[in-house]
């Protein structure tokens, strides 16, 4: 370990940021191991081991981030729920919820008091990759892993089977949260509300909402009008005007809490009959709002909800009518505003709204940036979106992350501007980020598609240089020497297994040396 430069006396701080430091996580996990050795009295704490524990799971050496996790136990430290909250994400991304589950099991093992985020994030997990028979049976066992139940965990269930249209399932569960000591939020309504409506059970939806009215909406609240809205809206298109009538002025009362003037004078059965059905719910929109949820927080959640739905139009006229009482949108609603236009392809208008985000007097943040680069991308203008990089370094407080640099490489490389592409990584890298090894093998094809091998040489160093997985720098190198060697089939059909380790190499007179062991 004569490449480091040890300080005189070790703490927790000074060896985190040596770690950092290093472009090689292996290079790192050699220091972090020498650390003791060269310090008797030192102790690795939970951050450090966190830090150790992210930088092996970021670049795929989930091996070496396993025995990093045994050698937590073993040194009885005391593990944070939130770092094994992120092991679990790290084993999502490479397909391993098994790995995760059975880590789980163990957590009693490792110290670790509190287990609620990262059981939350386990049961996200196996939803979304289509194990909720599993994620229900672990829910209900959870008091067996000294987990209490919770609204989020309860959430993640009842939107999954409201996605599988078992509702009456959702229902249940939902009712049964009080003998659980949890207690639904507004996201357990919408969720619920939207999966009762789909599935055509009205009566059931009636009924949530007049629970709703007994629970979250006691003191009348401006964001509760999107599931006011879902229901209304449903009611209108099943031509059950009259009991949506009905509906909105129970909302309007006790639901919103609106003054006995702003209560009287609506009447959605005179939009009855043929295209009332639009007319309905532009009424519904503009009652919700400017008669009971008249503020900042009802016309946002109001905006934002017809923006995942794709209208635009009406939010737009919503977006108008705030401005001119005076209300001032929060920086969300601008975001989710130019997520949708980018959506539909009108990037000019997405642009544009940079514009009115500076007129409120406020700065757009490194998401909404990091939103119009994505658009712009799958619009094919990644050469474009350059700019906006280049605007993200210049505003304070605004340097572009990880996620800015990966998607605009992979957005170059899809319109072949694979020279960009390069200088964009090496951007990157300079900053401390690690490139993906998809925008790694992305970017070496492309070079070598263009005959530009000495480049794709010095990117696959590069990726070498970060060690990330190893199937992928074989890969990469695969495709190089495709590009340089005629024949190389022939030699990959006499040697199918191989591996990197060490990788030397020189380019000189259109030769190409190269060593595999």
């Amino acid at each position: 370990m004569n490449f480091v430069k040890w300080p005189r006396y070790l703490t927790p701080g000074n060896l985190t940021r040596l770690l950092k430091r290093q472009k090689n996580p292996l290079t790192a996990l050699q220091i972090f191991n020498a650390a003791k050795t060269r310090f008797p009295n030192y102790r690795h704490n939970a951050p450090i081991y966190a830090t150790m524990i992210t930088l092996l799971g970021s670049c795929g050496h989930l091996k070496e981030m396993g025995d990093v996790i045994e050698q937590m136990k073993d040194d009885f430290c005391v593990s944070k729920d939130s770092m094994f909250a992120d092991v679990f994400r790290i084993y999502g991304k490479f397909g391993m919820s098994n790995r995760a589950l059975e880590l789980f099991r163990r957590l009693r093992e490792f110290n670790c008091v509190r287990r609620d985020k990262s059981f939350a994030t386990l049961l996200e997990m196996m939803v979304s990759e289509g194990e909720l028979e599993i994620a229900c049976r672990l829910y209900l066992t959870s008091s067996t892993f000294g987990v209490a139940p919770s609204t989020r965990c309860v959430n993640v269930l009842i939107g999954a089977l409201c996605a599988r249209n078992r509702s009456d399932l959702a229902l249940q569960m939902f009712k049964e949260m009080p003998e659980q000591c949890c207690y639904p939020d507004r996201d357990t309504y919408l969720l619920l509300m939207k999966g009762l409506c789909r599935e055509g059970r009205l009566n059931d939806a009636i009924h949530l909402l007049y629970s709703m009215f007994r629970g979250l909406s006691t003191k009348g609240c401006g964001a509760d009008v999107v599931v006011y809205r879902t229901l209304l809206e449903t009611l209108c298109e099943e031509g059950m005007y009259h009991e949506a009538n009905d509906v909105l002025g129970k909302v309007l009362k006790k639901g919103l809490k609106a003054p006995k003037g702003r209560r009287s004078g609506v009447d959605l059965t005179e939009c009855a009959g043929l295209g009332g059905l639009q007319e309905a719910k532009a009424a519904i929109n503009s009652v919700l709002v400017k008669r009971g949820a008249a503020n900042a927080r009802g016309y946002s959640a109001m905006i934002c909800d017809l923006l995942q739905v794709g209208r635009v139009v009406e939010a737009d006229q919503l977006f108008v009518e705030m401005s001119d009482r005076g209300l001032k949108p929060a920086l969300p609603v601008y975001n989710a505003k130019i997520d949708e236009l980018c959506r539909e392809g009108k990037l000019v208008e997405a642009v544009c709204v940079l514009d009115q985000i500076a007129g409120d007097g406020s700065l757009p943040t490194v998401e909404t940036y990091n939103i119009l680069i994505r658009g712009f991308c799958h619009g094919e203008k990644s050469k474009k979106a350059m700019s906006f990089l280049e605007k993200m370094v210049k505003q304070p407080g605004c340097d572009p992350d990880a996620e800015s640099y990966g998607i605009l490489i992979l957005g170059l490389c899809s319109e072949g501007l694979f020279s960009e592409a390069g200088e964009v990584l090496e951007k990157m890298v300079r900053r401390g980020f690690r490139p993906s090894n998809e925008a790694f093998t992305g970017l070496i094809r492309g070079l070598c598609t263009e005959g530009k091998s000495y480049d794709a040489v010095y990117f696959l160093e590069e990726m070498i240089n970060h060690v990330l997985v190893a199937q992928e720098i074989t890969l990469s190198l695969e495709i190089l020497l495709r590009s340089i060697f005629e024949g190389f089939d022939l030699f990959l059909k006499e040697r199918k297994e191989y591996f990197i380790l060490p990788l030397h190499w020189a380019i000189k007179d259109d030769s190409f040396i190269y060593f595999l062991h």
